[in-house]
């Protein structure tokens, strides 16, 4: 098929945070920028990369007029009688929910001085048991650090929170903590059960109370999304009905119905955009301060915990060879959620870019993504 194309563009002042307004005639710095960016999405869909996108950067300058760019491209899924991608077309986050969600409640109640990063796991769950898990803090999950290992089928056997709960407690570490890192979703679900203890309640329901709706994230919430709703499809997978849409895409995040600390999130490019803008501008936004911003800065610098790890609390940051590309400043912060989706945050620059795709329709085989990523970012950084 020939993808559909759709574009938007525009530039605002930021104190209107993100209203949509005529705008004004673009400047040509900005118009080379967009149209780079149009050319290397178009390419990408018509390479099968991905069928459709949604692009937004924010150049945010203290002083003078902000500017935001916002591209929507092609189609839903491959489907030539599927819908354009919009403005309101929502994304599978994916791993985007270990940062968007879980960290950001994290950052709140850490703000709120409810969550010590030193509490120990063991202390919250008396079950997590065996060799070396009394060390495991809050902290090593944060950072990928705790030991555990990086991933386990568990939605083969078994289905629910307290299954993964109690399944996660029984699984022995693979090293000491705080020694090496390993990228661990189990460690994500597991913290994602340390909030809900610490801040009593669901974790959908705090992230709603100390993250969306302070941020205004309207078209953000867990999964299964209602039938209707205007979203990109994922993966075709015959076991689960065929092509998958609104319905969570990670097997671990759907068994425990749709909600867990690592995946289950699903969202628009401008919602994200709002917390990104919120975490440039020391966790304020519209008059509000929704994070502290000491724990902003605490939260997004490297944590140190293992020696040479780029991963700070939550976030990972640019280093040589990241999807940040060779522009980044140091301090960057970076992620990326399997399915196709990354945000990327240039403190120094004041440059923040979420790019969703969903590079897993039909099939999660299909490569690309990386140099992809890479390259926008180069785009939006070149000197």
């Amino acid at each position: 098929m020939k993808p559909f194309e759709a574009i938007f563009w525009m530039t605002i002042s930021l104190p209107l945070f993100g209203c949509r307004t005529t705008p004004p005639h673009p400047s040509s710095s900005l118009d080379k920028q967009r149209k780079q960016i149009q050319s290397l999405a178009n390419a990408a869909i018509k390479e099968h990369l991905f069928p459709g996108c949604q692009i937004e950067v924010l150049h945010l300058r203290p002083k003078g007029k902000s500017t935001l760019i916002e591209i929507f491209l092609g189609h839903d899924s491959y489907d030539p009688a599927s819908p354009e991608i919009r403005y309101d077309t929502r994304y599978d986050l994916a791993s985007l929910t270990k940062v968007v969600a879980t960290t950001g409640v994290a950052m709140a109640l850490h703000s709120q001085g409810k969550l010590d990063l030193d509490t120990r796991v063991t202390s919250l769950f008396p079950r997590f048991r065996g060799p070396q898990k009394n060390k495991v803090r809050l902290r090593h999950l944060l950072t990928h650090s705790s030991g555990l290992p990086a991933w386990k089928p568990l939605y083969k056997t078994m289905k629910g929170k307290k299954a993964y709960l109690d399944a996660i407690c029984h699984i022995p570490l693979e090293t000491s903590p705080g020694t090496r890192y390993r990228y661990s979703d189990l460690g994500m679900i597991l913290f994602g059960f340390c909030l809900e203890k610490i801040g009593g309640a669901s974790l959908d329901s705090l992230a709603k109370k100390l993250v969306f709706d302070p941020l205004q994230m309207k078209k953000t919430c867990f999964g299964p999304l209602p039938v209707g709703t205007p979203v990109a499809a994922t993966e075709d997978v015959a076991d689960r009905g065929g092509v998958l849409r609104g319905v969570v895409h990670d097997e671990n995040a759907n068994a425990m119905g749709g909600v867990s600390g690592h995946a289950g999130l699903f969202s628009t490019a401008s919602d994200l955009m709002n917390d990104l803008q919120c975490l440039m501008k020391g966790g304020r936004w519209k008059g509000t301060q929704v994070f502290a911003k000491e724990t902003v800065k605490l939260f997004t610098k490297r944590a140190g915990i293992v020696q040479g790890s780029s991963r700070a609390l939550g976030f990972d940051t640019a280093h040589p060879g990241s999807i940040a590309g060779r522009f980044a400043s140091e301090g960057t912060i970076i992620h990326t959620g399997f399915t196709g989706t990354s945000i990327f945050v240039d403190f120094k620059k004041g440059l923040a870019v979420v790019c969703l795709t969903n590079r897993v329709h039909p099939s999660r085989k299909r490569k690309g993504i990386r140099a992809f990523r890479t390259r926008l970012h180069e785009i939006i950084e070149k000197p």
